[in-house]
Parts: structure tokens; sequence; C-alpha cells
């Protein structure tokens, strides 16, 4: 960033002395700051991803320990939704040999809609104890 900064500012140093084209120096400074400054928000660095991430993470794991008192609802959340979905699965299954379309249908439906929302609720719910052990170094 500093690098953008001294040649934007070698570049156009010959205009900050002019009052006619800059009032002064100082709104060619600031025009320069804020060109830089987008220079340097265009480009989203690995490092800048990670920051970003782990405050993500932080963020997280400070929102799921001050609803600690929802856990056992996030379960019955979890485990319900899991059930309904494992259910269908089955179903599909069983009635396959009666009913091949009507299988197909079943299991399609819930292929296609049900197995985000089981993904989520299991991302959600599992993922904070594998992201709590993880940033806890295991305990």
């Amino acid at each position: 960033m500093n690098l953008f900064k001294r040649i934007i500012t070698f570049v156009f140093s010959p205009l900050s002395s002019s009052k006619d084209v800059f009032d002064s120096g100082e709104k060619m400074k600031s025009l320069v700051d804020k060109g830089v400054d987008m220079l340097d928000k265009a480009f989203y660095t690995e490092q800048e991803k990670a920051v970003q991430h782990s405050k993500f993470v932080g963020y997280w794991l400070k929102y799921l320990e001050t609803t600690k008192g929802q856990n056992l609802a996030r379960r019955e959340i979890a485990i319900y939704t899991i059930r309904t979905y494992l259910f269908l699965v089955v179903f599909a299954i069983v009635v396959y040999p009666f009913n091949p379309e009507w299988s197909s249908f079943v299991f399609e439906s819930t292929k296609d809609t049900l197995f985000w929302i089981v993904s989520a609720v299991i991302i959600f719910y599992f993922g904070a104890g594998i992201l709590r052990t993880s940033k806890n170094g295991n305990k």
C-alpha cells in the first residue's frame, strides 16, 4: 500500500503545487489517499480472508455461548430434522417394490429439498462443537 502511495504522489506531485488545478496540497493528498484506499480495497488477500474468518468464528462462538440456554432446543430441532429426512429416505426404499414411481418421487423430493436443510442443521449443530474443540485445543 505504501508503494502505491509513493508512486501516485510522485506522479501527481507537480499538480499539488498548482493552485489552479487543486486548491491546495491537502486536497491532492486526500485525493491520493482515497485512490490508494480504493486500490487496497479492490484486492482481498488470503491474509485478510484469514483475519475475517477468525473474527467470524469468534463471533459465532460468542453467540453460541450467550445462547447456551437454547442448546436443548437446538438439539431437538436437529434430531427431528434428521429423523424426518431419514424417515422419508427409508419410506422411499420400502415403497419401491410396490410403487417405483411414487418411491422415486419421494426420494427426489427429499433429495432436492430436505438435503440442504438437513445439511445446514448438521453443520450448525455439530459445527459448533468442532469449532469449540479446535479453538480451545481439544478440551
